[in-house]
């Protein structure tokens, strides 16, 4: 649980902090006593069903709804607290796109980029005010002369990313993006899933993601929030996420579309492996491999596997010696199995997990999986 008051000093790891968050309209409660943290340079995905107030919850961030109750920092800033003139300054370090772009749909998409910086930098000369809008529209993927069109001359991917390049126009810290994916066709979210996270990489940003999209949530997020029974109820990784046990989860990430996701992303982590080069080229198979001898995990010591398959790289890498590191990777430990005592190996090229009975190595390139089982001698 985490703490009810937000601490006095800003974490700058946490461009924004949210504790006890009340959002109420007459009698309808929306949120009571939310607490969130978003950390610097992650991609969070916020999901929920229908009217559990991931837009409000948005809004509330960015100051265009004041909750009843709680606190809400961003940047080191109290946005609850604060008055509109003392919020100008924290509202140039994001750039928010709202959901079907919010355009002007008088102005063109040039014209849209401009109004930000033309409230926050009114001594821009005309020329320059243009070169940045070409500039930004440029950077959302649009082709140049979008710049001079209008938002009824624009599909609806380009809309999106025309919201996201005035989004992107203050040079932002930190992007809100509410349903960027939404409306639009499998290749087109996909591109958009793609470019969001280049922009992530490239510029630094740290970004709120509020969608329904389950290929988003599994190619880009980095963690999820669920928002249910008027709170955060989770948040984490996906893989964290489906070892909780609330029922809402449980059927949105193991109903049949979020199984449709998760195949699709293991299919795409198949054709990823396939494309690397990797020196253990066919070093492992579904198949159990079994030795003659007991091992005992420990430095120096050698495995014998005489049934490792015909492959000279897979026996060289196997017989080496095994030697202590600090790293740790996910995985199926033997603590998951009720086996206690796992310890983590370093073979030449592969990392290895060795418990009693079982060594199971990671090839470090290509993160093929190979299972030694191990036959008491």
């Amino acid at each position: 649980m985490m703490d009810q008051e937000l601490p006095e000093n800003h974490d700058p790891e946490f461009p924004v902090r949210i504790r006890g968050l009340l959002n109420q309209f007459g009698s309808q409660v929306v949120h009571e006593d939310l607490d969130l943290d978003v950390r610097k340079g992650e991609i969070l995905g916020i999901v929920g069903g229908s009217g559990t107030g991931k837009s409000v919850l948005m809004r509330s961030i960015i100051g265009l709804q004041r909750p009843q109750a709680g606190e809400i920092e961003v940047f080191g800033q109290s946005i609850t607290d604060a008055e509109p003139d003392e919020e100008i300054g924290v509202r140039s370090r994001w750039g928010v796109l709202f959901q079907g772009g919010a355009l002007f749909s008088t102005l063109t998409v040039g014209e849209n980029v401009q109004v930000p910086l033309k409230q926050f930098y009114p001594e821009l000369s005309a020329q320059m005010l243009a070169e940045i809008a070409q500039y930004k529209v440029t950077l959302s993927g649009l082709p140049a002369d979008a710049v001079s069109k209008f938002p009824s001359e624009l599909s609806g991917g380009m809309r999106k990313r025309a919201g996201l390049a005035r989004a992107l126009a203050l040079d932002p810290e930190m992007l809100f993006l509410d349903e960027p994916t939404a409306g639009l066709d499998p290749i087109g979210a996909a591109k958009f899933d793609q470019l969001t996270k280049e922009l992530k990489e490239t510029l630094g940003l740290t970004v709120f993601l509020i969608t329904h999209d389950l290929d988003t949530l599994y190619e880009i997020c980095d963690r999820v929030a669920v928002l249910a029974d008027r709170k955060v109820v989770a948040v984490g990784t996906i893989d964290e996420l489906l070892a909780t046990d609330h029922p809402w989860i449980h059927d949105y990430f193991t109903g049949p579309r979020g199984r449709a996701a998760q195949a699709a992303q293991t299919r795409e982590s198949r054709r990823a492996i396939s494309s690397t080069a990797c020196s253990c080229t066919n070093l492992a198979g579904p198949m159990p491999l079994t030795a003659q001898k007991s091992f005992s995990p420990a430095a120096n010591k050698r495995v014998r596997l005489p049934y490792l398959p015909s492959n000279s790289r897979a026996r060289s890498t196997a017989l080496l010696p095994f030697m202590p590191v600090r790293r740790k990777i996910a995985s199926n430990s033997a603590s998951d199995n009720g086996v206690s005592g796992s310890k983590i190996y370093f073979a030449p090229a592969c990392v290895t997990i060795a418990a009693f009975g079982t060594v199971t190595t990671f090839c470090a390139t290509c993160v093929t999986i190979f299972a030694v089982t191990l036959m008491p001698g």
